[in-house]
């Protein structure tokens, strides 16, 4: 749920550049629907995950450290099913 502030913020976005509310909305959620997509599509197995940068905005990724502890819980979890 979008609080009021948000939706005034998409409302007057939409103003200003004669959009409807619901074409800025898709706008803005389309660039982390896409990041989403990619990081749920990552190798969970090998802890491999792409490195995602969204220009004006920022970087996702997995750094050495985290994608280490994945490695090692994974290898936990295969070794207490055997």
């Amino acid at each position: 749920m979008k609080s009021k502030e948000m939706k005034k913020i998409i409302h007057n976005v939409g103003l200003f550049n004669n959009l409807p509310d619901r074409v800025v909305n898709d706008i803005i959620t389309s660039a982390f629907e896409m990041v989403k997509s990619v990081i749920e599509g990552g190798d969970r197995e090998n802890a491999e995950y792409e490195n995602i940068q969204l220009l004006n905005f920022g970087k996702f990724y997995a750094s050495e450290g985290v994608k280490q502890k994945l490695r090692e819980i994974n290898k936990k979890r295969k070794n207490e099913s055997i």
